[in-house]
């Protein structure tokens, strides 16, 4: 290429030569194709075009790229890509990237989405900058370092995707976090909402000390654990298997928090200070009384489950069939509403009334007013 002349406002080249070719630039569009053991030099010491799609595989080697609004990176196999650090950061950055060779000084000011597999390793460039938005999913072997998100950060990660999280920068507005790979990943926080979902072994570990989201979803399943969860307002909680939850019991009590336990799982300082709402089949769940009692408890539960120390201040609502519930006797609630069938045992206190409907052999234990009693096919209500 004469490079006396200058840059093209579009160049195109899809080259697949073994022999290098040099100069090229462009002023608004720049689309690199490289395949096998091509060699394409980008000329960005001077012109950087405002768009550039890059796509590499086989051995190719594309050096010096650059753009300053939007960057789209496509390489596989052995391609070897070179970015121009010299260069602001363009507004919108997207990668998608299954090769060998690491990829260095990815940076975004709006937006960055990547998509990483194989043995892929990502180094993301946010010392200075850090995107409005980031989403990252990865799988097998691959590596993202040091990503981070302003507003909205989105994981998706399974297999052994390994992905860090710069904690130099605040939380996000937003993260959304759906983990099945066997690598830990830490740091993660929020400011308005937490979405988090673990699937298989994920170890998932919550930065609780920069920042206590408003709100959290959390779905934990397999032998998920999430350590230090800390949420202001509500938490909605669903959970199975052998998966474990742990709050973090130095920070104040969710306002409200809901629980759907299926078949196992745990909960660690679990607590709320307005209203507890728990649904379970076949599980135990073990309340912190000595951190908050709720206003307003609601329980719904069966097939062999368990609730231990629950308590209320108010009014609590007990509905259970062939399961076991046990109030904490030092902290009773005004008003107490227990419907017990199918072999249940509860044990259930209140100061004001206690309003019970019992069947089929299932037993409640009181303390307190008894108000209103319905009894039937061997049910009983015995003093506690």
């Amino acid at each position: 290429i004469n490079e006396t002349w200058p840059c093209p406002n579009k160049t195109v080249i899809d080259d697949r030569s073994d022999i290098p070719i040099y100069h090229i630039c462009a002023i608004n569009e720049l689309r690199a194709t490289g395949g096998e053991s091509s060699k394409l030099h980008i000329n960005s010491s001077v012109v950087c075009p405002n768009d550039a799609f890059i796509v590499g595989s086989g051995n190719t080697e594309i050096s010096d790229i650059c753009a300053l609004d939007s960057l789209y990176i496509n390489i596989i196999d052995s391609a070897n890509i070179f970015t121009n650090e010299t260069w602001p950061c363009r507004k919108t950055t997207v990668i998608y990237d299954t090769s060998n060779v690491p990829i260095s000084n990815i940076c975004s000011t709006y937006q960055l989405n990547i998509r990483s597999g194989e043995s892929s390793k990502l180094d993301i460039n946010s010392k200075v900058f850090c995107p409005s938005y980031t989403s990252v999913e990865g799988w097998n072997e691959t590596e993202v370092n040091n990503i981070c998100a302003n507003n909205t950060l989105i994981v998706d990660i399974k297999d052994s995707a390994n992905i860090t999280i710069n904690e130099a920068w605040s939380c996000p507005n937003k993260t959304i976090i759906d983990d099945m790979s066997s690598i830990h990943i830490s740091h993660i926080c929020a400011i308005s909402e937490l979405n988090v979902t673990g699937r298989l072994s994920s170890v998932i570990n919550i930065n609780s000390t920069a920042g206590c989201p408003l709100q959290a979803f959390i779905v934990g399943m397999n032998s998920t654990r999430l350590f230090d969860l800390c949420v202001q307002n509500e938490v909605n909680i669903e959970m199975s298997d052998s998966a474990t939850i742990v709050f973090n019991a130095s920070c104040p009590c969710p306002r409200k928090a809901i629980v759907n336990a299926n078949n196992g799982g745990s909960i660690v300082n679990f607590c709320a200070s307005d209203e507890v709402d728990i649904t379970s089949t076949n599980s135990t769940i073990v309340y912190e009384r000595t951190l908050s009692c709720p206003d307003v408890l609601n329980i719904s539960i069966s097939s062999g489950s368990k609730v231990y120390n629950i308590c209320a201040t108010n009014e609590a609502f007990i509905n259970a069939t062939n399961s076991e519930v046990y109030m904490d006797k030092s902290t009773c609630s005004a008003v107490a509403n227990v419907t017990a069938t199918n072999s249940t045992l509860v044990y259930v206190c209140a100061t004001a009334a206690i309003n019970v409907v019992v069947s089929e052999m299932a037993i409640v234990y009181y303390d307190g007013p008894l108000n209103d009693q319905q009894v039937s096919s061997g049910g009983q209500i015995l003093p506690w």
